[in-house]
C-alpha cells in the first residue's frame, strides 16, 4: 500500500511545494516534481531499510534494531530539511516552518489516498 500512496501523493506534494516556494520564479512545477521524486526515493529506500530492521528486530529478538528503526524515520524529516534548505536556498526557520506545513499535508494526503485505496480495494473483493 505504501509504495501506491507514494505513487498518488506525488504530484500533490510537488503542488504543495509549488505553492509553497511561489514567490521563487526560478523554480517552475517540474523542478518541485525532480525534487519530489529524488526526495521520494531517499524515503522508499529508507522505509525498506525500516522496514527490514523491524523484522530482524521480531525474529532474532534484537531490541536495538527498533531503536535504529525509530532512528532511520527521524532522519527522513532531518533529510527533508537538509534537502529542501540546499535546493530552495533559504534560511533555517523559513525552511523548518514550510517542512512542518509541508508534513502536515503530506499526512493528510496519504491518510486520503490510504482510505481510497482501501475502500478501492474492499470494493474489488
Amino acid at each position: 500500500l505504501t509504495p501506491q500512496v507514494l505513487f498518488f501523493t506525488l504530484p500533490f506534494f510537488a503542488l504543495i511545494l509549488k505553492l509553497l516556494y511561489i514567490r521563487r520564479k526560478k523554480f517552475y512545477y517540474v523542478s518541485h516534481i525532480i525534487f519530489t521524486i529524488h526526495f521520494y526515493i531517499f524515503v522508499y529506500i529508507n522505509l525498506l531499510l525500516i522496514n527490514i530492521a523491524n523484522k530482524l528486530s521480531e525474529l532474532k529478538h534484537l531490541g536495538w534494531l527498533h531503536t535504529v528503526a525509530i532512528l532511520l524515520g527521524v532522519f527522513i524529516f532531518y533529510y527533508a530539511y537538509r534537502a529542501m534548505r540546499n535546493f530552495y536556498e533559504q534560511g533555517r526557520w523559513k525552511t523548518l516552518i514550510k517542512l512542518c506545513i509541508l508534513s502536515f499535508f503530506l499526512i493528510f494526503l496519504s491518510t486520503f489516498f490510504m482510505v481510497i485505496l482501501f475502500v478501492f480495494s474492499l470494493y474489488n473483493m
